[in-house]
């Protein structure tokens, strides 16, 4: 029996109601006949198994996170999905169709031809509706941690002289050190990006503690 007709849509499609239509579906199926199983629960929002398949299979969350394996992927939509949640409760500058275009050529990019790009969908339910809305969601979401962490995450001279010293190993090149003056600008931008991922760690860390995460099967493979 499939059970993709109980599906509605990728990461966080299916409420409540739907959860125990799927949960009823799977508890009569035999696991070997199981195309898609309720992984986790996000604050009434469900993980699927077929998500966490669609994630690696169009390279949907972070390389490392795919290299780790299935677990780490749940995961990564977890953090996804609290991410996206909180966001929505902000005023964020909507995607513009060519971003979110260039995102969807980018993913097609990522397979050898067409037939296996839709060999691909087929195989994970992802259909070019869901595609769109969750290169939408990222493009979004990028844009709520920019407006949100930007400003903060700009270190001052002083850290930003903290960093250069801290790295002068990194920024040397052929044994010559380079003043900093001379990369003033690369260790601005350095330092900022290492601000700014543990302020999004830090915020993720309260999404968590403030969520309802249920994890419902260990059918994910270790």
């Amino acid at each position: 029996m499939d059970t993709r007709s109980a599906r509605c849509g990728w990461v966080g499609g299916c409420r409540a109601a739907a959860l125990v239509a799927l949960l009823l579906v799977t508890a009569s199926v035999p696991r070997a006949q199981l195309l898609d199983r309720v992984l986790a629960v996000v604050n009434g929002e469900v993980v699927t198994s077929l998500d966490v398949r669609a994630a690696i299979v169009f390279q949907l969350v972070d390389q490392q996170r795919i290299a780790a394996g299935e677990p780490a992927v749940l995961e990564a939509l977890i953090d996804r999905q609290l991410m996206i949640a909180d966001a929505s409760r902000y005023s964020v500058r909507e995607p513009e169709e060519a971003e979110v275009e260039r995102g969807l050529q980018a993913i097609r990019a990522r397979f050898a031809s067409r037939q296996a790009f839709e060999t691909s969908a087929a195989s994970t339910g992802m259909t070019e509706g869901r595609l769109r809305t969750v290169v939408r969601d990222s493009i979004r979401l990028e844009h709520h941690i920019e407006q949100r962490f930007a400003a903060a995450a700009q270190p001052t001279d002083d850290e930003v002289a903290q960093y250069y010293r801290e790295h002068l190993t990194e920024l040397s090149r052929g044994g010559v050190t380079p003043t900093l003056d001379q990369v003033r600008e690369a260790v601005t931008a350095s330092a900022a990006a290492e601000r700014r991922a543990r302020l999004v760690s830090e915020w993720l860390q309260r999404l968590r503690q403030r969520a309802e995460i249920r994890r419902l099967a260990e059918a994910v493979r270790r």
